[in-house]
């Protein structure tokens, strides 16, 4: 803190600072040593008497003779300046985080097709859309979720079998097309629901991942019927390995609307029974340390998907970086320039006599 503070904060917005602020004690300094030499070069001549002066008119070269004394005092103090080295600094703050791996892992079988859930504009829509709108808001923020932002997402689906169409990747626009380009499978080789599958191909792609935190969300609609493989396999590998994961039971219970092509190209709703085995989900949950939820609407997908980036968040470290930009070439040239026009002054309209 110097006395120049309050001075040049409104310029700078309080980012200004000297390098070498006891420099600055030269300016009182230099300007005793010019006091000095400019008494010490004052010459005195004889005169008689001085009366004959007296009626003489005053010119404006006898007005401004201290103009030369002024340029080389206010340089000194320009000079003093330019040696405390003023800059302003342009703060930027860097925020580390090692980020959290998480692999969404989606159910694209058949089941996906009813129609139990409405979109923003109270329509009734597929779970699957329902679905992409959700995981949208949880990747990029928005409704009261901040968004996903340095973290390494990747996505899996499954029906009859998995796949895993987008890596684990930090190019999250690159996760959400391939999201949004997933369909539901709707031919036989495809029908099914391997939840085992779609949480092991999921755990492949985090097991080779080294990061604070790995997740997996596993959404789905139905209950495994793959007689090929046990989704409690999967489930005790994903504990061994430290993985989490949450599962959420997409739909309503009972039954719910399907959409069906008529004989002449109509589409028309039918009622059929829906099926979930949420203790299976639940059970795969509580091995891993995560947690189960059931999503029967929109909102309560989205509290869903809230409260998993509630539990999965990593402390930020923020560290704030000054760059400086130096600005003592300002008063050095400043300096320059009064001495020079004070020297140029006193040897020519300035000139002293002796």
């Amino acid at each position: 803190m110097t006395l120049l503070d309050p001075l040049l904060d409104p310029l700078f917005e309080g980012r200004v600072a000297f390098a070498s602020p006891w420099l600055l004690l030269a300016a009182p300094l230099g300007l005793v040593l010019v006091w000095l030499a400019r008494r010490r070069g004052a010459r005195e001549l004889g005169f008689s008497s001085v009366r004959l002066a007296d009626g003489l008119p005053v010119t404006w070269r006898v007005r401004l003779a201290w103009f030369p004394t002024f340029c080389c005092a206010a340089g000194v103090v320009f000079a003093a300046l330019a040696l405390a080295r003023p800059r302003v600094g342009d703060d930027r703050t860097v925020v580390k985080t090692e980020g959290i791996a998480i692999e969404l892992v989606v159910d694209i079988s058949g089941s996906m097709w009813a129609h139990d859930f409405k979109d923003d504009d109270g329509k009734p829509t597929d779970r699957l859309s329902a679905v992409k709108a959700v995981v949208r808001r949880f990747v990029e923020g928005g409704d009261d979720l901040p968004g996903r932002a340095g973290d390494v997402l990747g996505l899996t689906i499954f029906a009859g079998y998995a796949d895993a169409p987008c890596p684990l990747t930090l190019d999250h626009q690159l996760l959400l097309e391939t999201l949004d380009a997933a369909e539901i499978a709707e031919t036989p080789l495809e029908q099914g629901t391997s939840i085992a599958q779609g949480l092991a191909v999921a755990l492949g792609r985090l097991r080779e991942i080294e990061t604070k935190s790995r997740v997996v969300i596993l959404l789905t609609d139905g209950e495994h019927n793959d007689p090929d493989t046990d989704p409690h396999d999967a489930a005790d590998i994903a504990a061994e390995l430290g993985i989490r994961v949450y599962t959420i039971g997409m739909g309503t219970t009972g039954t719910a609307p399907y959409p069906m092509r008529q004989s002449d190209g109509t589409i028309r709703f039918q009622l059929q029974n829906v099926h979930l085995d949420e203790a299976l989900l639940n059970e795969i949950a509580q091995k891993t340390g995560g947690v189960y939820q059931r999503a029967g609407s929109i909102e309560s997908l989205q509290a869903i998907y809230a409260e998993i980036d509630r539990l999965e968040r990593v402390e930020l470290e923020g560290v704030t970086y000054r760059r400086w930009s130096e600005l003592f070439t300002f008063p050095l040239a400043a300096a320059s320039a009064l001495w020079v026009l004070g020297l140029l002054g006193e040897i020519t309209v300035f000139r002293r006599l002796g």
